[in-house]
């Protein structure tokens, strides 16, 4: 191609009717390096006690953005106020309908930590798993193995004052 040097130039918009490929040119093959898609917005979170199912909170103020690029996902979720009344203590907490299904790889920890407000927990902080082949992630009390963790309760919510912030990414089929 040409060396357009170091001056600014104006061409508007660039539509394409395929994806932008990263690295050398491999023919026609679409590889791993090929951005394909692109997506933001929002979506509303859900707390629940079951990974299906369960009983819902009650009320609080939750929501949710996401931006997709290519098969990772990327979130932020702020739930506010989390009312658990009609929840059962001894359940686990999750957040479900995440913008996008899990692929089957999907099972890991977040990489980031879930701040909190009025929740209590026995390890500290509290982590996210993003379960595989589904659209809601599982809260877990953060310990230095997988194997040692246990799910964060209901019970250790402050009902109507507790608050969960988080940022993570999961990576999805879709």
């Amino acid at each position: 191609g040409t060396d357009l040097g170091s001056a600014s130039y104006n061409f508007g918009d660039l539509y394409l009717s395929g994806g932008v490929v990263f690295g050398p040119a491999s023919g026609s093959t679409v590889s791993s390096e090929t951005l394909s898609s692109y997506e933001e917005g929002t979506w509303t979170p859900e707390v629940a006690d079951a990974v299906t199912g369960g009983n819902q909170a009650s009320g609080g103020t939750f929501s949710g953005r996401y931006t997709k690029i290519g098969n990772r996902v990327f979130c932020q979720i702020s739930l506010v106020n989390i009312a658990t009344v009609g929840m059962t203590a001894t359940n686990g907490i999750f957040v479900s309908g995440l913008p996008f299904t899990a692929s089957s790889g999907s099972n890991m920890y977040s990489p980031a930590t879930i701040l909190k407000s009025a929740i209590t927990s026995t390890e500290g902080t509290l982590v996210g798993l993003v379960n595989a082949n589904t659209t809601n992630m599982s809260i877990h009390n953060d310990v230095s193995t997988v194997a040692g963790a246990t799910a964060a309760l209901v019970s250790q919510i402050s009902s109507g004052g507790g608050d969960i912030y988080s940022s993570f990414f999961y990576e999805t089929t879709a």
